[in-house]
């Protein structure tokens, strides 16, 4: 089987134009440059079988920086000056970005992140149902919806929290409250509590049934705690470590310790959110989406999270982390420009074409935002925001869609509706990081529904990961 190592940024600057999704035989066992697995194995009995679950070595580890990608030969702290310099970019470049548009990188963030675990929402399916344009028609769109809702809902009650004190296991079981919820249709085993700690044994992986085919076995509840409390040390202590391999480490310890019964990828995805805001590297403002690039690459991400278990290598997982995070600020870079961009030509199409006197510079502006911020809007709606007569409304609507900022949209019942079909052109558009995936070809994209991702596995990757997913010595018995 063949398998994709990703090696940080295509190097514009310097002239390199290469694929930084090198392809490389899939193999578990351990590279030349690590010192051996991160960490044990204990036998264990699940379900009335023996098998290995895997216990992490306490933080930090030893990071070798000037360890080359095999492929392409790039140290690791030459992947992380490009990243730093993306990020520094990124920084200045967010800093002209009009505060109503901020929202829509969260819902990126939000909608990728959820995409991961198989969520068949778009962004496009997102902003229609939130500005209820069309509401989900299904009991399992309307779950899908709102697992996007909650992501939201969680990763800013997160970022309130990290504002006061620091990261901590309490914090992390009022975040994962917030984030796991019970939906119409769904119930819960009786293990399952929504901001607990896990008591019980779980099984991640394609199958949770015997054989185990491909199934990780994170450790036994009864070192979760232990192993929480060494990762929230070693997040919180000051250290010369830099905070991007900071964060990749402590996502791969958090994925492997798995303290939770269910919702770790996502809780995982979000404390990284959490540890950017907080290192500064996004300078307060929540414009990276590293969970995007995580899903357009998704067999890289879970096959590196599981390579790292296996081999030892916190060098080879560090450079797909830091490239995927130096990726997204590209993209973010990219994205931000256009909607600056946007959102000035929008601006001097509305000045000094108002037909009446009560319809200022201060209303079209406020009428602006709105707009970027609910990219589906009606008349009720405006009226409702301004707090006056329909007239104005109807006179503010009139204007921007003479200006061709909003197009007249129906919904399923016929009713009219005003769309900035522009914002949501932009938030399509394939940027850095669709174009550099693609170039691998359409198998490492995320499947739209779990019906086929399960074909896929069964059909295409079932006997790959049987014989690499984890080492021979450690397979189910």
């Amino acid at each position: 089987m063949l398998r994709a190592g990703w090696n940080g940024l295509c190097r514009v600057k310097s002239g390199l134009f290469w694929n930084p999704l090198v392809v490389r035989s899939y193999s578990s066992k351990p590279l030349n440059h690590t010192s051996g697995p991160t960490g044990t194995w204990e036998k264990i009995v699940y379900k009335g079988y023996n098998v290995d679950s895997f216990i992490p070595k306490d933080l930090p580890p030893k990071v070798d920086l000037s360890f080359a990608h095999p492929a392409l030969g790039i140290p690791l702290r030459d992947t992380l000056k490009e990243a730093d310099e993306n990020l520094a970019e990124l920084r200045e470049k967010s800093q002209k970005l009009p505060i109503s548009m901020q929202s829509i990188f969260l819902k990126k963030e939000a909608v990728g992140s959820c995409q991961i675990e198989l969520n068949s929402r778009s962004l496009n399916d997102v902003m229609k149902e939130a500005c209820g344009f069309m509401p989900p028609r299904t009991s399992s769109e309307k779950n899908e919806f709102d697992e996007v809702l909650q992501y939201i809902e969680a990763l800013q009650l997160g970022l309130r929290l990290a504002e006061k004190e620091p990261l901590s296991v309490e914090m992390l079981e009022t975040i994962h409250k917030a984030l796991v919820v019970e939906r119409p249709g769904q119930h819960y085993a009786a293990e399952v509590v929504p901001g607990k700690i896990r008591t019980s044994q779980i099984a991640v992986g394609c199958s949770a049934a015997p054989p185990f085919t491909s199934t990780f076995f994170p450790p036994p509840p009864k070192h979760v705690r232990r192993l929480l409390d060494n990762l929230m040390h070693f997040i919180n202590e000051p250290s010369d470590m830099h905070p991007l391999l900071k964060m990749g480490i402590s996502h791969v310890q958090f994925e492997t310790i798995h303290p939770f019964t269910n919702g770790n990828g996502q809780l995982g995805r979000l404390l990284l959110m959490l540890k950017i805001m907080q290192s500064g590297l996004a300078d307060g403002k929540l414009t990276l989406y590293p969970s995007y690039a995580f899903k357009v690459c998704r067999w890289l991400y879970f096959n590196s999270l599981q390579d790292t278990r296996n081999t030892g290598s916190w060098e080879n997982w560090l450079q797909f982390f830091v490239g995927s995070v130096s990726h997204s600020a590209r993209d973010a870079i990219e994205l931000c420009e256009d909607l600056v961009a946007l959102h000035t030509r929008h601006k001097n199409l509305i000045r000094g074409n108002n037909r009446r006197a009560d319809i200022d510079d201060r209303k079209t502006d406020k009428l602006l935002d709105i707009c970027y911020r609910m990219p589906y809007i009606n008349k009720q709606a405006v009226a409702m925001f301004f707090g006056e007569d329909y007239s104005i409304a109807h006179e503010l609507l009139d204007l921007f869609t003479r200006r061709g900022i909003l197009e007249i949209a129906r919904d399923d019942r016929n009713e009219v509706w005003y769309h900035n079909k522009a914002i949501l052109d932009e938030l399509n558009k394939e940027r850095h990081v669709a174009h550099a995936v693609s170039l691998l070809g359409g198998w490492m994209k995320v499947p739209a529904r779990i019906e086929v991702y399960e074909k896929v596995v069964t059909t295409t990757y079932a006997t790959a990961f049987q014989d690499n997913f984890i080492p021979p010595e450690h397979r189910a018995i």
